[in-house]
């Protein structure tokens, strides 16, 4: 079976558990694109969208700012000293952030759906915790 929903991946500080419950057997084989590619399509394809709905565009500069924006105030990124840095990586504060920026309401998470490192951990520790193998 073959599914490509993104926010499956997006979704990392839950989507493992249930779907290891769902489908204990399941393989997963994961495909991501630049991530520089991936938020200039999405751009594009969402004021596509909006100029069909006679919506106003968006502007990139805007975008980019909103999602920057929501991933420091979740905590996802600030300004860190490279030791903070390696501390804050793969901690339960990092999952936490995650945790908040994703949940945020009206976001297309913009630059964090390109954040591969963040969601392949989170997805990782879920697989060590339910015994999965990597």
């Amino acid at each position: 079976s073959f599914d490509s929903t993104p926010r499956y991946f997006l979704d990392a500080d839950r989507v493992p558990y249930l779907m290891f419950c769902l489908v204990p057997w399941v393989k997963l084989v994961l495909l991501v694109r630049d991530p520089v590619e991936r938020v200039l399509s999405h751009y594009n394809y969402l004021n596509q969208a909006r100029r069909r709905n006679n919506l106003p565009m968006v502007s990139w500069r805007e975008w980019i700012n909103d999602d920057m924006k929501s991933l420091r105030e979740a905590g996802v990124i600030s300004n860190r000293t490279e030791e903070e840095f390696d501390a804050f990586s793969g901690s339960k504060r990092e999952a936490a952030a995650w945790r908040d920026y994703v949940r945020k309401k009206n976001s297309q998470f913009l630059i964090g759906r390109g954040l591969y490192s963040i969601q392949l951990r989170l997805w990782y520790n879920a697989m060590d915790v339910m015994g999965k193998n990597r």
